[in-house]
């Protein structure tokens, strides 16, 4: 019986191996293809590891080269005494380091004490600009008010007095501050001192607002009008980093490297003023204004005693030294240069504060030689040295032209 079944097992085997097929060429191909993509994958794997291993390390080298480019900064902790009274900031100092740890405090904080310590329980208007004021009937209505929401009121003082398309000059700005200050009193007290030193800190965050929502609104979204007002907000920035926010030093520090930036310093030039004074003839004609303004001051020399009837003064022009002896030793001319350059001065000054960037004056005489020669010359320096502005001089009958640079 054993051997029976060793047997049938012996016959089991062998009918198994004659039933069982040789792998035929085609599957040994497919096995050998299916090995090499395997492989080929495997290196594709490898390599782009060893890629990217080489793109780290290459980023990380160049990071560090970077790194030591750039100039750091390390911005010290100050101290701030504050009087009782008022909670105000009176004296700042670098922090020593024999200080306890309480009593140093960072920009950051000092910006949070600003802000938290001027809050009231006023409605803040927050757009209040002079375009959502509308006059009907005598009485203001207001408009564009839904960002409203509760906060202090200096912040609204600030975004009107020192929106930047308007360039109120200072004369205003302290008129109106005082105006505000005596209608607030109505409701509060008020102490002056301490309203202005609060009144520097929201002037400047407003600046700032007011850039951030230009260069989103101009340079993001594409919108012409509120690029054309960067330059305005750019400026007024420039006249509020001429004095010291102490509190804020590495601020201030990044703020000026903004404000000299190439495309606000070129818009900068563009936009300064520059006078254009000239003499002439009037038998040759009044000059044209070349800069498409229709012309600015012209002034009648004719009245003022002339040298050029002198025989020996018909040589000399207005630049020489006989003819200026003559003229102000006469004393005609200078009386009449004093009017000249109170009105032209209001003129420069007004220009200025408004951004314009054109005005022409004019003289003439008879000739265009020496009463004329004299007054443009004079009151060119006179500009340049009074308001640091760019004069173009132009001695028209003459042929002489000189350029005044602006002082900075």
């Amino acid at each position: 019986m054993v051997q029976q079944l060793g047997v049938n097992n012996q016959n089991q085997r062998l009918l198994a191996g004659r039933g069982r097929r040789p792998e035929s060429p085609a599957s040994s191909q497919d096995a050998f293809v299916a090995n090499v993509a395997e492989k080929r994958y495997l290196w594709t794997a490898r390599a782009f590891a060893i890629i990217t291993a080489v793109s780290l390390c290459c980023n990380i080298v160049l990071l560090l080269a970077i790194a030591q480019g750039i100039p750091l900064y390390r911005v010290e902790p100050v101290l701030l005494t504050f009087q009782n009274k008022q909670e105000q900031v009176y004296n700042i100092q670098p922090v020593n380091r024999d200080m306890e740890d309480e009593k140093e405090i960072t920009e950051v904080f000092v910006r949070e004490y600003v802000l938290l310590r001027s809050s009231s329980a006023t409605f803040m208007y927050r757009d209040f600009q002079s375009r959502n004021v509308m006059i009907k009937d005598g009485e203001p209505w207001f408009i564009d008010f839904q960002g409203g929401r509760k906060g202090p009121f200096y912040y609204d003082v600030a975004s009107f007095l020192w929106q930047a398309k308007a360039k109120y000059p200072d004369s205003l700005r302290k008129e109106l501050l005082q105006e505000y200050m005596d209608a607030l009193r109505k409701y509060q007290p008020i102490d002056e001192p301490y309203f202005y030193s609060q009144l520097r800190h929201f002037v400047l965050f407003r600046t700032l607002q007011v850039l951030g929502a230009y260069g989103f609104r101009g340079y993001f979204e594409k919108k012409p009008h509120f690029i054309q007002s960067v330059p305005f907000a750019i400026q007024n920035l420039r006249d509020l980093l001429k004095e010291a926010y102490p509190e804020y030093p590495y601020l201030c520090w990044v703020l000026r490297e903004l404000t000299e930036l190439k495309q606000f310093t070129d818009d900068l030039k563009k936009r300064q003023l520059t006078v254009k004074v000239m003499s002439f003839a009037y038998k040759k004609g009044i000059p044209d204004d070349s800069t498409g303004n229709g012309g600015g001051y012209v002034f009648d020399c004719r009245a003022v005693n002339n040298p050029g009837k002198y025989e020996r003064y018909k040589p000399f022009t207005g630049l020489d030294e006989p003819v200026i002896r003559f003229l102000e030793e006469d004393g005609e001319i200078l009386r009449f240069l004093e009017s000249v350059y109170a009105l032209v001065d209001a003129s420069v000054k007004r220009y200025m504060e408004r951004g314009f960037s054109n005005l022409s004056v004019c003289f003439g005489c008879t000739g265009g030689q020496h009463r004329s020669v004299y007054s443009a010359q004079h009151l060119a320096e006179h500009l340049n040295r009074k308001f640091g502005v760019k004069v173009e001089l132009v001695h028209r009958e003459q042929n002489i032209e000189r350029t005044f640079e602006a002082i900075v």
